[in-house]
């Protein structure tokens, strides 16, 4: 009998070709023929050959959702400049150290500890590795022509290494151990940066970081915001689940338009009235009484002050573009004064000691003084957020919106563009814009809302249709799914999202 060794397939050789690797499947490791496979089935060839022949041509390879483990069959495809690799199961990214012509790389959720295989792909100008077990970064040094860069959802404590990435626009670094941002100072050319659930307590270093428009730093326990009064280029700023007590310095900042200061200790917000680009303020779980200033924020169209301890609400009457107005838990008895606001289409008053309970609205069903259904409330902000402009429609968005099977909800948008299930309403084709709002990114509006403001727990579970993400949402009882989709090139108007009451995977 031959010893076991013997009959064993052999470990990885380093072929020259993906033909050769393919030629050899029988003599490779099972996870690399498994990679075979899936390269085989992506190109769509039976033979090795042709399979060869196509893959070294190829510039952009997307094989997220595969379950690959060793992607050594890779290492030969050269002429990739993309490689999207999302949602595997990978270890080992040694091969990718030959595509040096790759600009940009995603490996968000994997099992990535060690990435110095990325020190030689200096043309990378777009990274993704979110989601990963990466506590090392030093790497990354080398890659000065990076312009977003995503480590959400590691283990990293220290980014001295970002340094010499002085090209950054884009950088995401949420979920992480980061306490000390002195290095990010050196990145002068940020527009937008993502430093969520840190322990950052010390945001002085920011404050040269004057390009930035969007800037994110929920979840530490900072108290002194004095830093950012130099960052008048800003549009979007988040500072929930803080300390901060003074927001002065937020007067110098006149072009946001969105401001979210929910669960700090804010008791004074007369600084806040020199904001009048506001869109959408969150001030709710401080310790607010008088809200006076607000009535200069004439184009407000969200406000949230729940969780307060507001009892006059008359300065609100002078804000007439308001469509969302949030004002559970707090001392309010007269409503009266909000009867001017003939643009809103939700009103929160829950837990309010009100004296006369009578809508000043028709319909009437705008007023909510009992808690509503949550996903009734996520239906309400999808119908508002689909709108129709005179803009191109992306061939892609007719043949999703066509393939989504017909449940109760995605009905309730469907309705929007289609006669029947089948039938397009005529004239949408072609003047469908998604959304424009940036308020309805799943990653800015729908995942914060769901976690932060409604305890559900989200669990990712792949994709559906094409580039479809989909998600479970769950809390006690209730359950239910969204599927999100992009379109390249993504931007604010590429994206579109659906509910579905059930997993759409089941639905004929």
């Amino acid at each position: 009998m031959l010893p076991v060794s013997a009959v064993q397939p052999k470990q990885n050789e380093d072929y020259s070709s993906f033909t050769q690797w393919c030629e050899n499947k029988e003599r490779i490791s099972a996870e690399a023929r498994y990679t075979v496979e899936v390269l085989l089935e992506e190109v769509e060839a039976e033979d090795c050959l042709t399979a060869g022949v196509k893959l070294s041509k190829i510039t952009q390879l997307e094989l997220n959702n595969e379950k690959i483990t060793d992607i050594t069959p890779l290492s030969r495809l050269t002429n990739l400049t993309q490689l999207r690799l999302n949602n595997n199961e990978i270890t080992d990214i040694t091969p990718l150290s030959r595509l040096t012509n790759l600009t940009e790389l995603q490996l968000n959720d994997n099992e990535i500890t060690e990435i110095t295989p990325l020190s030689r792909l200096t043309n990378l100008t777009t990274l993704y590795l979110g989601d990963n077990e990466i506590t090392e970064i030093t790497p990354l040094s080398r890659l000065t022509n990076l312009a977003s860069l995503y480590l959400g959802d590691n283990e990293i404590t220290e980014i001295t290494p970002l340094s010499r990435l002085t090209n950054l626009t884009y950088l995401f670094l949420e979920n992480n151990q980061i306490a000390d941002v002195t290095t990010l100072s050196q990145l002068t050319n940020l527009t937008a940066l993502f430093l969520k659930n840190n322990k950052i307590t010390d945001i002085t270093p920011l404050s040269r970081l004057t390009n930035l428009k969007r800037l994110r730093l929920d979840g530490h326990k900072i108290r002194d915001i004095t830093s950012l009064s130099r960052l008048t280029n800003l549009l979007v700023l988040e500072l929930n689940d803080n300390e901060i007590t003074d927001i002065t310095p937020l007067s110098q900042l006149t072009n946001l338009a969105w401001l979210f200061l929910k669960n700090n200790e804010i008791t004074d917000i007369t600084s806040l009235s020199q904001l009048t680009n506001l869109a959408e303020l969150r001030l709710s779980n401080n310790k607010i009484r008088d809200i006076t200033p607000l009535s200069q924020l004439t184009n407000l169209t969200e406000l949230r002050l729940s969780n307060n301890e507001i009892t006059d609400i008359t300065p609100l009457s002078q804000l007439t573009n308001l469509r969302e107005l949030w004002l559970s838990d707090n001392k309010i008895t007269d409503i009266t004064p909000l009867s001017q606001l003939n643009s809103l289409i939700w009103l929160e008053l829950t837990d309010n000691p009100i004296t006369n309970y009578n809508c000043p609205f028709q319909p009437q069903d705008i007023c909510a003084f009992r808690e509503k259904s949550l996903l009734e409330e996520l239906r309400r902000r999808l119908r508002r957020n689909i709108v129709v402009s005179n803009t191109n429609t992306p061939e892609e968005i007719d043949k999703f919106l066509r393939s989504l099977p017909y449940s109760e909800i995605a009905a309730e948008q469907r309705e929007y563009f289609f006669q029947s299930e089948t039938q397009l309403k005529a004239g949408a084709l072609g003047s469908l814009r998604i959304t424009k709002d940036l308020m309805t990114l799943y990653d800015f509006s729908m995942q914060p809302i769901l976690t932060q403001e409604l305890d559900f727990e989200i669990e990712e579970l792949g994709k559906v249709y094409g580039d479809a993400e989909l998600y479970k949402v769950k809390k006690d009882k209730t359950e239910f799914y969204i599927s999100l989709v992009s379109f390249r090139p993504f931007n604010l108007d590429n994206t579109f999202v659906v509910i579905w009451e059930k997993d759409p995977r089941s639905i004929d």
